[in-house]
């Protein structure tokens, strides 16, 4: 009964959040609301709006219809960039163009704009071969977000911490599930966060949590049963593909990100429920 409760109720809010992607007013409020989506573990559940939306903003990028005022910001260029680009857009890093000097650094006139240098700086981890202008960011980007966060002590403690977290790993190379399960914490004190997009990353964050369980149950069933080589062999054949669910990556970072997660990580992931009323 309890499970026909959150069912519905993740069905409901659902809905509710479909209905704030389609009627975002502005290609700003998409793509944070997108960008929020996927932090939480929720964008694969509104992949066919995501990607319709990210195609119209694609085709202004690329026609004279062009919004000039995100293209004049630094954040909402650099998120739109890398939105487009993770979801297989063909977009060129002359997008940035407009915020570098004659020599090709980035303007003075943004130093001070952290918020819009740390989505550059996380923009630039999509960077293809030669593309200098990205391989300058991230170099540029690294050295002024670490400057600015030993400093400046007044710095907004939200954004302290996406930097900080940042600067440990990037968004692009972090595993899923344990951004979600981290970016939740952060989403539930933010400044405006929407209550219903809280509310159903708590829930589905549980219901995936669940499916988790399931499967390491399974896995301790087959352990015990089965013979001692066999087992063996399934254990870790079921056990890497369970890993496999809560991340998704280049095999080439692999060694790297389990490096810098814990176990304690990985069990808080599988174990440690999030509260409906709070964390």
């Amino acid at each position: 009964m309890q499970e026909e409760k959150y069912t519905n109720r993740i069905r409901k809010l659902k809905e509710e959040v479909k209905t704030m992607l389609i009627k975002s007013r502005t290609p700003w409020d998409q793509l944070e609301l997108i960008e929020i989506l996927q932090r939480l573990g929720l964008a694969y559940h509104f992949e066919h709006q995501i990607h319709e939306i990210l195609m119209c903003i694609y085709n202004k990028t690329h026609s004279h219809d062009t919004d000039k005022s995100i293209k004049k910001d630094l954040h909402f260029t650099a998120l739109e960039f890398r939105l487009l680009r993770q979801h297989g857009f063909n977009i060129s890093q002359e997008i940035f163009s407009d915020f570098q000097d004659e020599v090709g650094n980035l303007k003075r006139n943004l130093y001070d704009d952290y918020k819009g240098i740390l989505s550059l700086y996380e923009a630039s981890f999509l960077s293809e071969e030669g593309e200098n202008v990205l391989d300058s960011a991230r170099e540029f980007g690294y050295n002024k977000l670490r400057k600015h966060v030993q400093q400046n002590q007044e710095t907004d403690p939200y954004y302290a911490k996406l930097i900080n977290h940042a600067l440990e790993l990037p968004l692009h190379w972090r595993m899923q599930r344990l951004e979600s399960r981290w970016f939740i914490d952060m989403y539930e004190v933010k400044h405006g966060m929407d209550s219903h997009i809280l509310e159903l990353a708590k829930l589905d964050f549980n219901n995936v949590q669940a499916t988790y369980q399931a499967d390491l149950q399974y896995t301790s069933w087959c352990f015990n049963i089965l013979n001692v080589s066999t087992s063996v062999y399934l254990l870790r054949r079921i056990s890497f593909k369970h890993l496999h669910g809560l991340i998704y990556f280049e095999v080439s970072t692999l060694m790297y990100l389990l490096q810098v997660s814990t176990l304690a990580d990985l069990l808080r992931c599988v174990y440690v429920e999030v509260s409906p009323s709070g964390i």
